[in-house]
């Protein structure tokens, strides 16, 4: 680059397609792995009678379902309003 060139930042509606496919595809693989190996886990501690980690864990699935409304609720009411 020399010196008086600066680098122009594209937009989301600038941006290829196939880019914002490629970033969607992985944050969605990363987000079923996550479950996959919570429903493992939990497999695993029920197998093993970990009644404790197990409540834990439940806990934790519930928490982030909670998560998960408030961030569609959040999403709904910023999209419609």
């Amino acid at each position: 680059m020399a010196a008086g060139e600066q680098e122009e930042q594209r937009t989301l509606e600038e941006t290829p397609t196939w880019a914002v496919s490629i970033c969607c595809f992985f944050f969605i693989l990363l987000s079923l792995s996550i479950e996959v190996g919570l429903h493992k886990l939990s497999a695993i501690l029920k197998k093993n009678n970990r009644r404790s980690l197990g409540k834990a864990l439940a806990k934790i699935k519930t928490d982030k379902e909670f998560l998960n409304n408030i961030l569609r609720c959040t999403y709904y009411y910023y999209y419609y309003y």
